[in-house]
């Protein structure tokens, strides 16, 4: 027996269940054979009282897909987890901090487009590297979609998270599909390319273009949506996801109520503002924007223009808040607006971390009315977001730093405060 076959690469972690309190774990294979987790406490350095679970192998991509799901774990509680199989392989072992499943805090990063075809995942290296030495209290992080460049390829998949496994082992991962998990020219023949790699427990659903869920973690309500039905509409959600996030939201008890998609909405990007490219935003407004405000959904993160982008507070019909009251105060010593009882939804978009900065378009009036905020990114940075959560108040800090040196390039801060009853 060749042990090599049964080596575990491409090893993710995620929220498995919808109440936040479990963890799927998946990995790749080159052959089938019998997969096992492995998990106990941080200071059982040896593994010698692990809980130990079988997984389950699937078919993948060029590869085999295993899975397990970790159970049992205190929010606050530091877990110790390694994967490999009965013949004796294991993994490099790592930790990570279970996340609260109640509360009034939180803090969580996120990040967009990490697709990197030049440099295996080195340059989001650089953006998890200067998230994690200003954010200690990160607990997990938000994906908006297209963390690789070719979903397609397993190659690509395995360079991308084995040059950042110390990170995404480490911090629970909500993942969102991107164009690059659903245009054909990315996917070399296969469907289902996100969801390859991810144990999440998802209601009945068509996981080709895409996968839509939701969890409770902490203060938040997290619905992540999958842009991937334009594959079939061109322009719009299925009907099935629209009902699915109608009853998701309705049933949502948590203060906070954060929406996840790749195709955005509002965007200084050309996805986002040039005609016709902007269609299906423009068709994803008329179909969402009533349901975000009837739900009282605060944010909604997103990607694909790889620019730095945030609305005004968007209301039901679509029309925007611009004489909405603020505080100044200080953000991680920035000075920063601190919206107060905003009359609707933020967009939010990233930038990119990975290596495909773009430019801004050159708005038109209609369009640079619903921004408050729109920057291209600069050359050889990445970019990313912290969110902090404490009670009736989120502060969100953007980041933008040099992949030559670490340095600073740009930074910017918001806050959203809530006077009135959550």
């Amino acid at each position: 027996m060749d042990s090599s076959n049964f080596t575990p690469k491409v090893i993710m972690l995620d929220f498995y269940s919808k109440s936040g309190d479990s963890f799927g774990v998946t990995w790749q294979t080159k052959e089938e054979g019998k997969p096992i987790l492995e998990y106990t406490d941080e200071d059982d350095l040896n593994f010698e009282h692990p809980v130990r679970v079988k997984g389950e192998c699937s078919e993948g991509m060029k590869a085999k897909k295993n899975c397990a799901v970790i159970t049992g774990i205190a929010p606050g509680q530091r877990c110790r987890w390694r994967v490999g199989d009965e013949c004796g392989v294991r993994s490099a072992d790592a930790v990570f901090t279970a996340p609260p499943t109640g509360g009034d805090k939180l803090d969580f990063l996120v990040f967009a487009d990490s697709q990197d075809e030049d440099n295996n995942g080195l340059w989001w290296k650089c953006a998890w590297k200067d998230a994690i030495g200003h954010f200690p209290g990160t607990r997990l992080f938000a994906h908006a979609g297209d963390i690789v460049q070719f979903s397609g390829s397993h190659e690509m998949w395995r360079d991308m998270i084995g040059n950042n496994e110390e990170f995404v082992s480490a911090y629970p991962m909500l993942p969102s599909a991107g164009n690059h998990d659903y245009w054909h020219c990315y996917l070399d023949g296969y469907s289902s390319t996100l969801y390859s790699h991810f144990n999440i427990d998802l209601a009945p659903q068509d996981t080709s273009h895409g996968i839509y869920y939701s969890v409770d973690i902490g203060p938040v309500h997290f619905t992540v949506l999958s842009s991937g039905d334009l594959m079939e509409t061109n322009d719009k959600l299925l009907p099935t996801q629209v009902e699915w996030l109608v009853n998701d939201l309705a049933a949502a008890d948590r203060a906070w109520k954060i929406v996840i998609i790749h195709n955005p909405l509002y965007s200084p990007g050309k996805y986002g503002a040039r005609r016709p490219v902007c269609n299906a935003a423009l068709s994803l407004r008329k179909q969402l924007n009533g349901i975000f405000a009837a739900y009282g959904v605060d944010m909604v993160l997103c990607g694909h223009d790889h620019v730095l982008g945030k609305s005004y507070p968007i209301r039901a019909n679509s029309t925007v808040q611009t004489d909405f009251e603020y505080v100044t105060e200080k953000i991680g010593g920035t000075d920063a607006k601190i919206m107060i009882d905003p009359a609707g939804s933020i967009h939010f978009e990233p930038g990119c971390c990975g290596n495909q900065n773009r430019e801004i378009e050159d708005l038109t009036e209609d369009f640079a009315s619903e921004l408050e905020v729109a920057e291209s990114m600069h050359d050889r940075a990445v970019a990313y977001a912290h969110i902090s959560i404490d009670g009736d108040t989120l502060c969100l800090t953007f980041r933008e730093v040099s992949v030559d040196d670490g340095a600073d390039v740009s930074e910017f801060s918001f806050g959203i405060r809530k006077t009135k009853k959550m």
